[in-house]
C-alpha cells in the first residue's frame, strides 16, 4: 500500500490484479486500466514525488504459477501507470529481475536495479540510457530528486566479506546521479559496517532525504537542498 501526494488517495498492489485506488475522502475505489498481458506477480512498486506516477515491476505472463517463476520464463516487467488518466503510460520489459524501482517526478525517466548496479531507462522508449555500478555488487535503494533528472542510489546490502582471517564490509553511501549528464554528481558516504540502508524516500520538496538504518538501530535524515 502507497500513499499519494495528495493526502487522499491510497493505492494497493496485489498479485493477478491491476492497483487499486482508494479515496480516503469517498471510500470509493478505482482499479487501473490494464491490458490483457499485465505484471501478474507484483515485486516492487514506486510513486513518484508528486504523486503523477505508479511505477511497478513485475512477471508478465497470460498463464503464470509458481513452476514458470521457478524456471524463470515469466518476462520481468516494469509498467508504468499515469495517475491522472488511471491508465497505462509505458511498458518496459527487463532482460533480469528488479529489486527497486523509481521513477522521476515528470515522468521522463524510470531507475531499475538489481545486485549487479542501476539502469536508467527513457519512459516513452524503454531504451536504457543511463547506467551506475558500485565497486562491490549488493542491493540499491532508489528515489528521484523532484523536478530533477538525479537519482538518489543507497546501498542496502548488510553482507560480512571474508578474505582468509579478515573480515571487512562494502562500503556503503547514498550516491547522487544525473541520468541526463550520465554522472555522478554527489555522494553521502555511510559506515561501512553499519551503513546499510533498510529504506530509502526523498521529500516532497526536495529538502530532505531519510533513510531508515538496516539494523533497526535509527533513521538517518539529511537536508539536501544543496544538490538543487
Amino acid at each position: 500500500i502507497h500513499a499519494l501526494a495528495d493526502g487522499i488517495h491510497v493505492v494497493g498492489v496485489g498479485d493477478f490484479v491491476p492497483p487499486l485506488l482508494f479515496s480516503r475522502k469517498t471510500g470509493e475505489t478505482t482499479m487501473l486500466k490494464s491490458a490483457p498481458r499485465q505484471p501478474l506477480i507484483a515485486e516492487e512498486v514506486s510513486i513518484s514525488t508528486n504523486g503523477r506516477w505508479l511505477c511497478m515491476v513485475g512477471h508478465a505472463g497470460a498463464r503464470l504459477d509458481v513452476a514458470d517463476l521457478l524456471r524463470t520464463k515469466a518476462a520481468p516487467t516494469i509498467v508504468v501507470w499515469d495517475m491522472r488518466e488511471l491508465a497505462i503510460a509505458s511498458r518496459i520489459p527487463l532482460t533480469k529481475p528488479a529489486h527497486h524501482i523509481a521513477i522521476s517526478s515528470d515522468g521522463l525517466f524510470v531507475a531499475a536495479s538489481d545486485r549487479s548496479g542501476v539502469i536508467m531507462y527513457r519512459r516513452s522508449t524503454g531504451k536504457a540510457i543511463s547506467s551506475y555500478s558500485g565497486p562491490t555488487p549488493q542491493s540499491y535503494l532508489l528515489d528521484f530528486l523532484p523536478n530533477s533528472s538525479i537519482v538518489a542510489i543507497g546501498t542496502s546490502s548488510s553482507m560480512t566479506i571474508y578474505r582468509g582471517s579478515k573480515v571487512s564490509y562494502p562500503n556503503h553511501y547514498i550516491a547522487f546521479w544525473d541520468v541526463v549528464a550520465n554522472r555522478l554528481v554527489g555522494k553521502i558516504d555511510l559506515p561501512n559496517e553499519r551503513g546499510a540502508l533498510w529504506s530509502m524516500r526523498i521529500s516532497a520538496d526536495g529538502e530532505y532525504l531519510a533513510a531508515g538504518k538496516q539494523d533497526h538501530t535509527g533513521v538517518w535524515l539529511w537536508k539536501l537542498s544543496h544538490m538543487q
